[in-house]
């Protein structure tokens, strides 16, 4: 019975996200309806929706971030995902700040629940950082292969 409750509850709180993501996202949208129409070729993701909302430059004043460093991993994996440093900050914040929502809540139910609310926390806090990363590493190594295999042609 805990677990089917934990389950609707997870449920409930990503709803919520989604949910909370879609109203920030239709503000913005009314308030440029009339530069879509102009700009049609641009294409209309969740990111873009993102990257034009003003809550989360807003919220990205108050983040503690070194833009230096996080502008050279930006460079160095070319942006996979599309979406400014803003952008990316808040999606990492705001996924701890979830995470130990879900933890403080599931500790209701035992400590060993809570640890999910702490992992789905640390994760959304390190995975996108690591796979920018790595992304620029892999890039960076295809680089040397072939910079090493036009030497090579060449001498």
């Amino acid at each position: 019975m805990q677990t089917i409750l934990i389950l609707l509850v997870l449920a409930l709180l990503i709803f919520l996200i989604f949910f909370s993501i879609a109203a920030l996202t239709k503000e913005k949208d009314l308030k440029n309806k009339h530069k879509a129409t102009e700009k049609k070729e641009k294409i209309k993701g969740f990111t873009n929706k993102m990257n034009d909302s003003d809550l989360v430059y807003k919220f990205s004043e108050k983040m503690p971030s070194n833009n230096d460093e996080l502008t050279k991993i930006f460079n160095k994996a070319k942006n996979p995902w599309r979406m400014t440093i803003a952008t990316f900050q808040f999606i990492r914040f705001f996924g701890l700040i979830i995470g130990l929502i879900l933890a403080g809540f599931l500790l209701l139910f035992g400590f060993e629940y809570a640890i999910i609310g702490l992992a789905v926390g640390v994760l959304s806090m390190w995975y996108p950082m690591y796979y920018y990363k790595a992304i620029g590493n892999e890039r960076e190594a295809e680089w040397n292969k072939s910079y090493e295999f036009i030497w090579v042609i060449k001498h």
